[in-house]
């Protein structure tokens, strides 16, 4: 027997609400016992849209029996996303939510990288405080199994690639946090799949989930004519081998390099002798200056408190 798929025009029906319009089309399929098969030969698919108001999608096909081998096949319409209607959540794209947070953390530059300092050109400390948004993206997807190999992998750990989620846009290395990978109910060893949720946290700048402190410090390095290095506070002099006059007060700005910016700072040595700063004799492992962060006057270091994963094809 042929299948025969008709249009029944008189149960065309359209509903005007509040906040958005729904449609149904109804369809009579003769020749299948298969009520599957009877929505899949219907003249409609899901996410079509309606033929007389394009922002309408069919977002649910329903059979219901009109004889022996015939069915009729409801198509309802409503504005929205209408996922796929795959025969398995496995096959459906994920699902995205966005969170609005904010952080408030220690401000130490302006909205031009310029250090944010008091009118004698000193820095504050601690540094101002301020508050920013930062938003959290939420992703839910239908998993074969929960891996908790791969959420100890990706959990407290930043994008050491480019991110894109698409639906959601994308974010440099370095911009992306992972914060929580879990399944969002409880499921047992037979369940055919599982709905995990992937929570990730945005931030703008360059690697702004790492530590940015501000390479400044009471203490230097000096040298002495054998060779030997030496540790001490620093202090105010008029020049290298004079008596050392007051101790500074608080933190000196240093350029990278363990040697303060200012020429102005000497070290005071056992006997308060004025020493000249030098570099310590090895550089800190993992130092790293920031050059955009950084300014004649100031230099931010970049110190790598969170590891970094490749999240591309994560979900």
């Amino acid at each position: 027997m042929s299948i025969i798929v008709t249009e029944c025009w008189r149960n065309i029906g359209m509903t005007k609400r509040a906040w958005g319009h729904a449609a149904r089309r109804r369809f009579l399929v003769t020749g299948t016992r298969d009520p599957y098969e009877a929505i899949d030969l219907a003249l409609v698919t899901n996410g079509a849209p309606h033929p007389d108001n394009s922002n309408l999608f069919c977002q649910e096909r329903t059979a219901e029996s009109a004889g022996l081998m015939a069915f009729y096949v409801n198509a309802d319409y409503r504005f929205g996303d209408a996922g796929l209607a795959a025969d398995s959540p496995l096959l459906e794209p994920p699902k995205i939510l966005w969170e609005p947070t904010r952080i408030t953390y220690g401000d130490d530059q302006d909205i031009n990288n310029n250090p944010i300092v008091n009118s004698g050109t000193f820095i504050f400390d601690p540094p101002p405080p301020a508050t920013v948004p930062q938003p959290a993206l939420i992703v839910r997807k239908a998993m074969p199994s929960y891996s908790v190999s791969i959420a100890l992998t990706f959990m407290d750990t930043v994008n050491s690639d480019d991110f894109s989620i698409q639906g959601a846009g994308s974010v440099s290395a370095g911009q992306a946090y992972c914060d929580c990978i879990r399944p969002i109910e409880a499921y047992t060893r037979l369940a055919p799949y599982v709905i995990v949720e992937y929570r990730f946290l945005f931030r703008p700048g360059v690697d702004p989930f790492q530590h940015h402190p501000i390479d400044q410090s009471s203490m230097g390095w000096w040298k002495d004519p054998a060779g030997a290095y030496h540790t001490g506070n620093f202090y105010h002099a008029a020049a290298q081998g004079q008596m050392v006059a007051d101790k500074v007060d608080g933190d000196v700005a240093l350029d990278g390099t363990g040697k303060p910016i200012s020429n102005q700072f000497f070290i005071g040595d056992a006997y308060g002798i004025a020493q000249t700063p030098v570099s310590p004799p090895a550089p800190p492992a993992g130092l790293k200056i920031e050059p955009t962060l950084s300014t004649a006057n100031v230099k931010t270091m970049t110190w790598y408190g969170k590891q970094q994963q490749p999240f591309s094809g994560l979900i």
